[in-house]
């Protein structure tokens, strides 16, 4: 049995792309078959790269950022990400909230930065007494 990585297996990076781009696309309040017809695709291939079943080429991700007015770059993690944090879970709770209450980080991107950062501070008092209950402390 080879312990070599499947070589046409999304990796946990074509992951991300594909949840960043169903972020951006949804901030915009682009539909999947407005983004197809912008990089002259079927919804069904935008699908499939956003849940990251089809890894995205380099010139198909420079149409698509284009079409989502973003930088190729601004897709993919942060560094810090690439280098051992849990960007799958991120990502993951990012499409859960987004899936439990649609159009939320939608609305949360259009944000300034001093709400956002209230918003946080908000967030963080609502959670406070349940990690003081658990023994944690909220970050």
């Amino acid at each position: 049995m080879s312990t070599e990585p499947n070589e046409r297996a999304a990796d946990e990076i074509d992951l991300i792309v594909g949840a960043n781009i169903r972020i951006r696309r949804k901030a915009l309040g682009m539909s999947q078959e407005a983004l197809a017809d912008a990089i002259g695709l079927t919804f069904q291939q935008v699908q499939k790269y956003e849940r990251g079943r089809n890894r995205v080429s380099a010139s198909k991700l420079f149409h698509i950022a284009k079409a989502l007015q973003l930088a190729p770059a601004d897709l993919f993690p942060a560094q810090d990400h690439v280098i051992g944090l849990n960007t799958r879970g991120m990502t993951a709770q990012a499409v859960e909230i987004d899936r439990r209450n649609p159009g939320l980080i939608q609305r949360m991107h259009a944000l300034p930065d001093d709400a956002l950062r209230s918003l946080d501070n908000v967030v963080r008092a609502i959670l406070r007494p349940a990690a003081v209950a658990l023994g944690q402390e909220a970050a």
